[in-house]
């Protein structure tokens, strides 16, 4: 994924823009920072940019939880997941 640039909008900005912004936001890709007071306050963008932020989380939370297990030593040999595997979807054993 390309770095993004954000545009910088003050929430007065926004509220009177709303319509216009989301659409420059849609079309550009773009993340909006909304500032008060000066001070960023929060992030809008695009609904597919957050999806795949989303997914980024998740793919990340399943690596933190693996790097957890191993760390615990909560392991389980590859020969036994496949014998595992090789029970539960062939049964009558692997053809050759």
């Amino acid at each position: 994924m390309a770095q993004e640039t954000m545009v910088e909008k003050s929430i007065d900005d926004f509220q009177k823009q709303a319509g216009p912004l989301l659409d420059e936001l849609n079309a550009s890709k773009q993340s909006i920072v909304i500032t008060q007071d000066e001070k960023p306050r929060a992030v809008i963008q695009d609904i597919h940019a957050y999806e795949e932020t989303q997914r980024t989380l998740d793919i990340l939370k399943i690596i933190a939880r693996g790097e957890a297990d191993v760390r615990d030593g909560k392991l389980i040999p590859q020969e036994k997941v496949f014998k595992e595997i090789e029970a539960q979807y062939f049964p009558d054993g692997l053809a050759d």
